[in-house]
């Protein structure tokens, strides 16, 4: 927001006022500000009251008064008119008694004076429908209220606002007025997260990272807020899922903790955390002070993870690549924010930051260099790149790059994907988003190039994108098969397959605030480098997961997901998942068709069988269905059958419709 306006009004003096809730230097002389409240907490209702004061231009007849919620926010309950006694009810007074219409709306571009407000387009709009406003006139714009119930956003939020604008001329242009800002604090401590590497070595210690979060999966920490929040502070033990003591009296302090442990057996692990029965209380409360007694009610589990006699030559690293800031149209203040989240917050191993068109792209680079520490988390410089046709992501090998070709926004995906692989050749790699929906252009599979082309999302808030009829559908997904998954092995492309956020909360690694929860990556690389990380990707050495970091390890002939394979019958089938939910069915697809399922109640699946590819080329992955919902998706590996020694060249084979093949979930 520090930015925003920086952007809109270069003055330090603005900055403070936002703090006050003023408006120093308004639009047509107008002023604002925030009367109550003066912060939320996450999932709590909130009634919330304004003051505009006209300036001397006044607002005619026609004109409005305008409150714009952000695109990214999720406001509840929907607002209302109507009803004075129910929740989200809206008011709005000035002089004159009944002096405006009231309507609730999404509004397009068109209808704002500068076009960064445009991202404030779900809007209050109050019209002045008897007599003009006069210079001074007060209007008071009143959201819910205490007694009967104001609104509330489940996604903490630092520096919040919801913007008040006005149509000063009757125009329908609405011009800014103010940035009142507030801060969504977390709620208090719900339960506890934590996460353990996904491989480690009979005997070693390793860290394990412990947060609180609330009831909405916020991160229970005070950085970055200006009011107080009710941190957890108390000390934890951790055991084995055989209730055998790795630690005790781990101390937490603002809501995280980092703890060296070790197993001493071979095999899937589940740890689990808990406060216990002594130790420091802290206090309690909404807005200020601590939380957590150490009374035995906050309780997390550990993600799954292995353990190896020796430790392992490859490594799975996780990571989220695709997020948004205030920078482009997302929450979150800046960049640093965003990358102190994912590995703070979130312990993730690596993360990338895809704003949209390299906004704010020197502030970008800058915080890829800041936050790159090989060994402990990898950044990667990315952008979205938003195209008629459909949406694409740009990430780069190193922490600085040129701007995209030149007015690439104009350009068709085909020109742009090519223009992309003659700037950067392997330097850069690309892949498709919320790819299931209909379009004029050969998006994604019909035009594809391998030089940049590498990846798929399968899986985001938005939804997912295996097949037409999937669980967790987008909205409005079209039926072809040619614009899934699926349809682009049957038109023979080869990529890696990934699943992230496309958070605009500035939550990677656990947004929460789209359709459905958020997607992670696992990387398979030797060391974690960006260089490591960048070739793991490039070479399709990837898998995608929602939410959980469910572990997989699948192989065919001893050539892990993502290879390429010409061989002779049969195959060498080999997979092991451990899973966050213990309840799981894993499938074995090949060629678009299940061909093997596997259930368990005990949390694991290792399977080993052989198996004739039935033709010329083929293609097998894994999917897995938890009971609790979540789900992983393994990146293909390919089988070619050699050609007949002496033999002519067989003609080529049409693949069968996607359309045909059978699909479970």
């Amino acid at each position: 927001m520090i930015e925003l306006i920086k952007q809109r009004k270069p003055s330090y003096l603005m900055f403070l006022a936002g703090w006050a809730g003023l408006s120093p230097l308004a639009q047509a002389g107008h002023t604002a500000r925030m009367l109550e409240p003066t912060y939320v907490v996450a999932g709590q209702p909130a009634a919330f009251k304004y003051e505009l004061t006209v300036g001397e231009q006044g607002i005619p007849v026609g004109g409005s008064v305008v409150v714009g919620f952000h695109h990214a926010s999720k406001w509840q309950p929907r607002l209302q008119f109507g009803q004075p006694t129910l929740p989200a009810y809206v008011k709005v007074t000035g002089k004159v008694a009944n002096n405006f219409k009231m309507r609730f709306q999404n509004v397009g571009p068109t209808s704002f004076a500068k076009a960064e407000d445009n991202l404030y387009h779900m809007v209050i709009v109050a019209t002045v429908s008897k007599t003009a406003l006069v210079p001074g006139e007060v209007v008071t714009i009143s959201i819910g209220s205490a007694q009967y119930g104001g609104i509330f956003q489940i996604m903490a939020d630092d520096h919040h606002e919801l913007r008040i604008m006005a149509d000063t001329n009757a125009d329908g242009k609405f011009e800014w007025v103010a940035s009142p800002q507030f801060d969504i604090i977390p709620a208090s401590t719900h339960h506890l997260l934590m996460v353990a590497p996904s491989q480690v070595t009979v005997g070693q210690p390793f860290n394990v990272q412990i947060h609180a979060e609330d009831a909405h999966n916020n991160f229970v920490n005070g950085t970055y807020f200006s009011t107080p929040v009710p941190t957890y502070n108390g000390k934890v033990t951790i055991i084995d899922e055989s209730e055998g003591v790795l630690a005790t009296g781990v101390q937490i302090t603002d809501g995280w903790a980092s703890v060296p442990v070790r197993v001493s057996k071979p095999g899937p692990h589940w740890l689990k955390v808990s406060d216990g029965a002594s130790g420091d209380a802290g206090g309690s409360g909404e807005g200020g002070g601590t939380s957590g007694g150490n009374d035995g009610t906050l309780a997390g589990v550990s993600n799954p993870f292995k353990a190896f006699a020796a430790d392992p030559e490859y490594k799975i690293y996780w990571g989220d690549v695709h997020g948004h800031t205030k920078g482009s149209d997302g929450l979150g203040e800046s960049q640093e924010q965003y990358f102190w989240y994912a590995q703070k917050a979130q312990h993730l191993d690596m993360c990338a930051l895809s704003d949209h068109g390299q906004k704010m792209w020197p502030q970008t680079m800058a915080a890829v260099r800041s936050f790159y520490q090989p060994g402990e988390f990898v950044t990667i410089l990315g952008a979205e790149a938003s195209l008629k046709g459909g949406h694409v992501n740009v990430y780069f090998r190193g922490d600085t790059a040129a701007l995209l070709p030149n007015k690439w926004n104009l350009m068709n995906h085909v020109t742009f994907i090519n223009a992309v692989a003659q700037q950067f050749g392997t330097d850069a790699l690309m892949g498709p988003h919320a790819f299931s929906h209909a379009t004029t252009e050969p998006y994604p599979f019909s035009f594809w190039n391998d030089t940049v082309e590498r990846f798929v999302e399968v899986y985001s808030m938005h939804g997912t994108n295996e097949y037409p009829g999937n669980a967790r559908p987008m909205a409005q997904a079209i039926q072809d098969p040619a614009h899934f998954l699926q349809g682009g092995l049957v038109a023979g492309r080869r990529f890696g397959v990934i699943a992230s956020a496309d958070g605009h909360d500035s939550h990677p690694g656990r947004s929460f605030g789209g359709v459905y929860p958020t997607g992670l990556v696992a990387f398979r690389a030797k060391e974690l480098t960006r260089d490591a990380i960048y070739d793991a990707w490039r070479n399709y050495q990837v898998y995608a997961t929602s939410v959980e970091r469910i572990y997989l390890d699948f192989s065919i002939n001893g050539s892990w997901m993502g290879a390429a394979l010409t061989t002779g019958d049969p195959v060498q089938v080999h997979y092991e998942v451990i899973g966050q939910d213990k309840t799981f069915k894993a499938e074995l697809l090949r060629n678009n068709m299940v061909i093997r399922t596997d259930t368990t109640t005990n949390g694991t699946v290792t399977v080993d069988f052989q198996d004739t590819p039935p033709d010329p080329n083929n293609y097998y992955y894994l999917r897995v269905s938890q009971a609790n919902g979540e789900r992983a998706w393994s990146t293909p590996i390919w089988v070619d059958k050699p050609p007949a020694p002496d033999a002519p060249p067989a003609a080529a084979k049409a693949p069968r419709s996607a359309k045909k093949r059978a699909r479970s979930s």
